[in-house]
């Protein structure tokens, strides 16, 4: 359920004090020309010349039943150059930004209030109304091209000269897109739609308006055919800006119909499908009766796309060791199917406490339940097996025994 917005909820978000971001994003705004840029950056002779020339590891990872994504993975030094400018990327939207837009987005506190941007905010909005409209990007990132980034950095509140504008395009873009793999893509994203969602919200009507990524949702409180008005022009105004809607997954949901946005129910409350409640006590259920073992061969046969992501993003935590799918296959000693389970369960009830609040019983129940699993004699703390590349060979420790991989 929910992919994407499962693992911004895992991920740890820092608040930011709007003063603070303030100072960040006048630092890259007063940017006057390369020589600044590389001072501020604090870019080396050596990292610039990569930059100049941008390097990725292509792959691609599945996607669904018979559909790939590909994945362009920057070099380490090309990455941590992008994740510098990603902060003060960040800094100079998180100053403006987009009062629709829910998705990567950090918490920040102005004038003593903090203010929070995520899926249950979005979601609120769109509470017990009379229709929902869906509508879906397709190919979201992929349709951000590199005209766009230079007509961002041009444009206002950028207004960089020329020199500066060519190297940002050639060293945050592949060709002629947003690199999949990049630190850079969510926030390049955010700020070249902001104007975007601007144009949306402006639409003749009554309703309202979020967008979480590349997911819109336009909600109103009486069913009427201003609806189909609405949904014509908003499609217009995606198309005229480069981008193309998925007729598939845009949707017109009533009040008599099960109304689930962002993998959230709204018909009456925020709410979560029965279906991750019962899933999560069925894998709880399977580990108490069948031992962490058993279980977490099930479990990962069942998300074998998740264990896989979970294994790569913790073995590319090294530096520029990729890991594909034909090589963690290989890997599939117990330990990493436990590891993942535990992760994976450990980081559902806390999404699932997230959705309906720490105090929620059901909540309480299967956190404790999990507790009493891990607190269970038999239990052993499961470590995840670590990965040493050395040539062409790769070494495997922590293993139920030393293995070595070609």
């Amino acid at each position: 359920m929910g992919g994407k917005r499962q693992r911004e909820y895992s991920r740890r978000k820092r608040k930011f004090r709007f003063e603070e971001i303030e100072f960040i994003s006048n630092q890259f705004l007063e940017i006057n020309d390369l020589a600044s840029l590389i001072e501020l950056l604090k870019i080396s002779k050596q990292e610039l010349i990569s930059l100049l020339i941008p390097e990725y590891k292509n792959f691609k990872i599945k996607k669904g039943k018979n559909q790939f994504r590909e994945i362009n993975q920057p070099t380490k030094i090309l990455s941590d150059y992008q994740r510098k400018i990603s902060d003060f990327l960040n800094s100079v939207y998180l100053a403006n930004q987009s009062t629709f837009c829910y998705s990567y987005t950090p918490s920040i506190v102005h004038q003593n209030k903090l203010i929070n941007k995520n899926i249950v905010e979005a979601s609120k909005k769109h509470i017990n109304k009379a229709v929902i409209l869906k509508i879906d990007i397709e190919n979201y990132f992929q349709s951000i091209t590199a005209n766009m980034v230079k007509k961002l950095f041009v444009e206002e509140p950028f207004s960089f000269n020329s020199e500066v504008i060519d190297f940002l395009v050639i060293s945050l873009t592949y060709n002629n897109s947003l690199p999949t793999g990049s630190p850079t893509l969510p926030i390049l994203s955010n700020l070249i739609f902001k104007s975007i969602d601007d144009e949306i919200n402006n639409i003749y009507g009554s309703f309202n308006y979020t967008r979480y990524s590349d997911d819109l949702t336009i909600s109103f409180d009486e069913d009427s055919s201003e609806i189909v008005n609405t949904m014509i022009t908003v499609i217009n105004i995606l198309e005229v800006n480069g981008f193309k809607v998925n007729k598939e997954k845009t949707k017109i949901l009533r009040a008599n119909q099960r109304q689930e946005i962002n993998g959230l129910v709204v018909n009456k409350k925020t709410n979560i499908n029965r279906k991750y409640y019962r899933d999560l006590r069925a894998v709880l259920h399977s580990i108490e009766l069948d031992g962490i073992l058993e279980a977490s061969i099930k479990y990962v046969n069942k998300n074998e796309r998740a264990y896989f992501r979970a294994l790569r993003n913790f073995y590319q935590g090294t530096e520029e060791l990729y890991m594909p799918d034909k090589l963690l296959k290989k890997i599939h000693h117990h330990n990493g199917r436990e590891w993942f389970t535990y992760k994976s369960i450990t980081a559902k009830i806390g999404y699932f406490g997230f959705i309906r609040g720490k105090e929620d019983k059901l909540y309480l129940n299967l956190k404790d339940w999990l507790q009493k699993l891990k607190s269970n004699p038999s239990y052993k703390k499961v470590t995840i097996p670590r990965i040493e590349k050395q040539d062409k060979v790769v070494y495997v420790t922590n293993a139920t025994s030393n293995s070595i991989v070609y």
